[in-house]
């Protein structure tokens, strides 16, 4: 379950935006960069925060673990595309427990 988020409605909203922050990120930076978004006529923007803090910097929050799924960071040199690919494929588990999350 989302316990944070950030919100914000213009009006009666008829359209609906969900930012999800990335990595090492949080939802108080994808909103400083949203501003234009929130002057929308009849607009509502949800941007939860992720409910974990980060394994690599403790000021910023995280969806699921990535170095759970690659502990030495190869995916950052990886030779090929197919093999990039196959990091993110592997992390799979923790983009199905990060939805349960934001689906509660």
């Amino acid at each position: 379950m989302i316990r944070e988020e950030l919100v914000h409605i213009n009006g009666i909203p008829k359209k609906l935006a969900v930012f999800l922050h990335g990595y090492q990120d949080t939802a108080e930076h994808i909103e400083r960069k949203s501003f234009e978004l929130r002057e929308i006529d009849n607009f509502a923007l949800h941007i939860p925060q992720a409910p974990f803090i980060n394994e690599v910097d403790e000021t910023k929050r995280q969806w699921y673990s990535i170095h759970q799924f690659d502990p030495n960071d190869k995916r950052r040199s990886t030779a090929s595309w197919e093999e990039f690919i196959e990091f993110y494929n592997r992390m799979t588990i923790g983009l199905e427990e990060a939805n349960h999350y934001i689906l509660e």
